[in-house]
């Protein structure tokens, strides 16, 4: 739940649920050059249905970006190796390649596997559970983080990641709120998440100053796929995979 820099003034802070026209729907569902606005909206329809607009419980804390490293909590020494360190999402491709439509990328940028208090490291699942309003999860202070924050706090309860046995993948679950405190775990077939750990040659990384996107991005410890709505595998194909890469910071 952390933002780099001091808190924005003017921000409304009020939780909002506003869902879309029908026309509006179906342009956003017929064009791939929307599709994250594409899952917003199918989150948004499942949101509306599932869980109640209460009032905000959580308050951010506020950090400047050179000392989240210091902030957010690192993985115990004894989680693997796949769930050590901190991750910036470059979802914007400011540092590699995204192909994420411009303006449409969510406004986080680093997390970590280490908050404990909320959940541990399941060995026999190879599970854990990571809030995004919690200690390891930070937003950009600005005024979409904000708005994402707020929003997120009345639908979304935590993303579940479940790593494979060799932990070289990983498949994430979001988790929407239900009333009485429960929860609903979005199946693939509405949105799949993916992570798949890269393996650069040797002498790769750090990449040189002059490189290409193509050669920073094998730097990154994952590479990240979102996919959505293959229970439609037509549509699922137009729209496409679409990918950005995390890196590990710290």
């Amino acid at each position: 739940k952390s933002t780099q820099g001091p808190p924005s003034t003017g921000v409304d802070l009020t939780p909002s649920l506003e869902l879309p026209s029908s026309s509006r729907l179906k342009g956003l569902l017929a064009s791939s050059s929307h599709l994250l606005e594409a899952v917003y909206v199918v989150h948004m329809l499942l949101a509306a249905a599932l869980t109640s607009t209460s009032a905000a419980a959580h308050m951010p804390s506020f950090l400047r970006n050179n000392d989240v490293q210091n902030v957010l909590p690192v993985a115990p020494a004894d989680y693997p190796a796949a769930l050590q360190g901190m991750l910036w999402l470059d979802q914007t491709g400011a540092f590699g390649e995204s192909s994420i439509p411009a303006g449409v990328s969510a406004p986080d940028l680093a997390i970590s596997m280490g908050d404990t208090d909320y959940h541990r490291f399941d060995p026999a699942t190879r599970t854990v559970s990571v809030s995004i309003l919690g200690r390891a999860w930070q937003w950009q202070n600005t005024r979409e983080g904000m708005s994402f924050f707020r929003e997120a706090e009345s639908t979304f309860s935590h993303y579940d990641f479940v790593f494979s046995d060799d932990f070289e993948s990983c498949q994430i679950y979001p988790h929407l709120k239900l009333p009485f405190g429960l929860t609903f775990r979005v199946p693939t077939a509405a949105v799949s998440f993916t992570m798949t750990l890269q393996h650069p040659a040797a002498g790769a990384c750090p990449p040189r100053a002059n490189s290409s996107t193509a050669e920073v991005v094998r730097c990154a410890k994952w590479r990240r796929d979102s996919r959505v709505l293959q229970l439609i595998p037509g549509l699922s194909k137009a729209l496409g995979d679409f990918v950005y890469y995390a890196y590990e910071v710290a």
